[in-house]
């Protein structure tokens, strides 16, 4: 399972969403108003492979950090942890 957003087998997701558990253009159920329009952009990190499963879906979360965010590798995460846990 994912730890920065939870994804992982056995979640629930809204119906016709289960396909797309990460939108960066949904609001949260709970949220107030709308997200404003995102203009999302990616980077090349020739060394952030993401691990594909038997059934060919592939998994950000799945790696050395065990999790995903948008535009970091997994090695640049790790190095964020490391850093901050330096610091306290």
């Amino acid at each position: 399972m994912c730890t920065t957003c939870g994804c992982g087998e056995g979640n629930l997701y809204i119906e016709g969403d289960e396909h797309n558990p990460h939108s960066a253009f949904r609001s949260a159920p709970f949220a107030p108003a709308a997200r404003p329009k995102m203009k999302i952009t990616g980077i090349k990190a020739p060394e952030f492979t993401p691990s594909q499963t038997e059934e060919g879906d592939l998994h950000y979360g799945h790696g050395e950090a065990g999790t995903h965010a948008p535009g970091m590798s997994q090695r640049r995460m790790l190095e964020v942890e490391i850093d901050v846990l330096d610091k306290k």
